[in-house]
């Protein structure tokens, strides 16, 4: 009797051409450069174009190192209200576990690390996995308070932009 001693496993970008690959680096570094555009269009218009050195005039003296995590980790004033900090740290959150387990397999891709194989794999897939249904939820709740509880201050100021960024 032969036993089987199979461990769970994926593969990485098993059905992607590599020209597609290719395509995924050029976009990648297009996208950061997008990004470091606009980071330093906003420090430029936070610093009365005074660029870098106009943030050190900004910067608080004393930063409150807990009030700082505090409002990065609880998603700040947001849970006041603790049905709305429940689906907005569903939503959060589960991008958060989907983008740690997006970056892993990148690691395993670019790096010899093995980490989508055995017990590891199964962790990583069952939260992937379960952080797909938090944003499902937590966007399902979002939609139940503003579109069937409809509250007054949740207006749209312009409905139709609203309207081509759920299209979007």
């Amino acid at each position: 009797m032969e036993i089987m001693t199979d461990t769970a496993t994926r593969e990485i970008l098993w059905a992607i051409p590599d020209s597609f690959r290719v395509v995924m680096y050029v976009t990648m570094i297009l996208s950061f450069a997008i990004l470091g555009k606009g980071i330093y269009d906003k420090i430029q218009f936070v610093t009365n174009n005074e660029g870098f050195k106009g943030l050190k005039k900004i910067r608080p003296e004393k930063l409150n190192w807990c009030s700082f995590v505090s409002t990065i980790v609880f998603t700040g004033k947001v849970p006041r209200n603790k049905k709305v900090g429940l689906f907005h740290s569903l939503i959060f959150y589960s991008f958060m576990i989907l983008f740690i387990a997006t970056e892993l397999v990148a690691i395993q891709f670019s790096t010899p690390l093995v980490v989508f194989e055995g017990t590891p794999y199964i962790i990583i897939q069952f939260l992937a996995d379960m952080a797909g249904m938090g944003i499902l939820i937590g966007v399902g709740l979002a939609f139940y308070r503003r579109y069937i509880l409809k509250p007054k201050y949740l207006e749209a100021s312009r409905p139709n932009q609203e309207l081509f960024m759920y299209l979007m």
